[in-house]
């Protein structure tokens, strides 16, 4: 199978399954408690002003024309009315999700680097000091959530140390660039703004952290795994006997095939991400889409709901996709044996 064909193959998949989670859903929004457009006005507004929105809303058809009316709107880009924020989702989601996109962005990069380097320490180093220092963090870091870790460098950090802001996105005196794309780091350098990306990032770096702690100790731990594994197979102690240096057999001939499954681990880690920033941005107070979605179902804005579920599945079916066409391209045996 070809790497077009792969990739064809692997889009389709991801699609359905995006598909179906929007159905599920959508209707499950549908059949719960509650009238949405009851939330939307007064108490005391009169019946047939009601039957006018639910009618302007589309509500008054069958469910299955309501989710397709709206599955075509979502195509091009709108995904309805917010209770809580009473204006279009699309500009909810323009105005929150750039924030929690650099946040998980930020704790990705962190949570890669530090899971390759411990785990791949910890693997070519079995029962030595640096195996049994990676062990312990990732026992530690995977026995404690998110939102604890955001408490705890807050308190340290923030709270004792003041090395760091403990709330928001930019201090003082700072403000957001106006745009075009809505990422502050993007639009601190188009414009030019150096001291508001430096500070920006200075507020960053602690809800980057605690995002990054259990998906970096569960990527070690599959780091160390693969490469404690391939350092026992018979190439590579033909490799040593042929006097090939450590490092390079290291790096050349063990890393590549154990990198694998903690490729696989990480890229869904960093999926996971979107729904353990929930927490973190509101211990933190980041004005980001984790935050927004919290209130708004707080408030029991049903279309919110369903854009933040959307959201985060397309989020997976992205990475889940660049994760397999990496994990193809190292090892090109995988998409061969799914022909």
């Amino acid at each position: 199978m070809n790497m077009k064909k792969y990739i064809g193959k692997r889009v389709f998949w991801g699609l359905l399954a995006l598909f179906g989670l929007s159905i599920f859903i959508f209707y499950l929004a549908r059949i719960l408690p509650g009238d949405p457009v009851l939330m939307m006005v007064d108490p005391r507004t009169p019946e047939t002003t009601i039957e006018q929105l639910r009618r302007s809303l589309g509500l008054h058809r069958p469910i299955y024309l309501q989710y397709f009316y709206w599955l075509g709107d979502v195509l091009v880009g709108d995904f309805g009315y917010s209770i809580y924020s009473r204006q279009s989702l699309t500009i909810d989601i323009k105005n929150y999700l750039p924030q929690s996109l650099e946040l998980i962005a930020a704790a990705g990069l962190i949570q890669i680097v530090g899971a390759s380097f411990i785990g791949i320490s910890a693997g070519t180093n079995i029962n030595k000091w640096q195996d049994h220092l990676g062990r312990l963090f990732a026992y530690v870091a995977c026995s404690i959530p998110p939102f604890v870790w955001a408490i705890f460098l807050q308190f340290v950090f923030a709270y004792h140390l003041g090395l760091f802001p403990s709330t928001g996105a930019l201090s003082g005196g700072y403000s957001a660039p106006p745009g075009p794309t809505g990422f502050i780091t993007i639009d601190s350098l188009i414009h030019g703004r150096i001291g508001t990306l430096i500070n920006y990032l200075h507020h960053l770096v602690m809800p980057a952290l605690a995002l990054s702690f259990l998906g970096m100790a569960q990527g070690a731990r599959i780091f160390r795994t693969g490469m404690s594994r391939i350092k026992e197979k018979a190439y590579i102690r033909m490799s040593r006997a042929y006097g090939i240096s450590k490092r390079k057999t290291q790096y050349k001939y063990m890393l590549r095939p154990g990198c694998i499954p903690a490729i696989t681990v990480l890229g869904m880690q960093i999926a996971i991400m979107l729904g353990n920033a929930f927490l973190v941005e509101w211990v933190f107070r980041w004005p980001g889409f984790s935050r927004f979605a919290i209130r708004a179902l707080l408030d029991s804005d049903l279309n919110a709901a369903v854009a933040i579920v959307v959201i985060i599945g397309f989020m997976f079916f992205v990475l889940n996709l660049i994760v397999d066409i990496i994990v193809a391209y190292i090892d090109p045996r995988i998409r061969y044996e799914r022909e």
